[in-house]
């Protein structure tokens, strides 16, 4: 069953362009291998419609079998970037921070797979398009890398997509830049 709602037609438009422009890349386990021969720590949505997909697609497409540490909270790596408008009822971007740091400590876990999807119902509610949500979850993995001296090539950014029907696709995000993110033209 196809539970949540599908992207519109202009979403699906744009991760056609970032997929074109190279933003978005298909998920290869040939880049990840070696790097999560100790496990990776999984920082997703738990969304309900979602999670599910994302974790079999770092299973199965990425080879990722042992060791997968799970922080799950609804809106994922936007709940960690405290420059993501969450309402204030549901901020925990501090407390995500270190726990994302305690589970690199004590399970010596040095991989980090940061993931955010869309549609996102954590991003509704905050009223932030798909380029908004693509773009916080770029700076999260600044953020975190900033302030906790985690490396940035060990944090890895997936990109999961409901495009309908029931295909669901799960991306790495390849983009660095805010100008990457919502340029318009090819």
């Amino acid at each position: 069953m196809d539970h949540g709602r599908a992207l519109t037609e202009q979403e699906l438009c744009t991760v056609q362009r970032w997929k074109t422009q190279g933003v978005l890349v298909k998920v290869d386990s040939a880049k990840v291998l070696g790097r999560t021969h100790n496990g990776a720590i999984l920082l997703c949505c738990g969304d309900a419609d979602h999670s599910w997909d994302v974790l079999t697609h770092i299973v199965n497409k990425l080879g990722c079998t042992e060791r997968l540490h799970l922080q799950c909270f609804n809106g994922g790596a936007l709940r960690v970037n405290p420059n993501v408008p969450i309402p204030k009822k549901y901020r925990i971007d501090a407390q995500l921070m270190e726990g994302i740091q305690v589970s690199r400590d004590l399970k010596k876990i040095e991989t980090l797979f940061l993931a955010s999807h869309a549609p996102c119902g954590m991003a509704g509610l905050c009223r932030l398009s798909i380029e908004d949500v693509l773009w916080h979850t770029i700076e999260a993995a600044d953020i975190i890398s900033a302030t906790t001296g985690w490396s940035r090539k060990d944090i890895i950014l997936l990109f999961h997509v409901h495009k309908g029907n029931g295909i669901k696709n799960t991306y790495f995000v390849e983009a660095k830049t805010k100008e990457a993110v919502y340029r318009i033209a090819a």
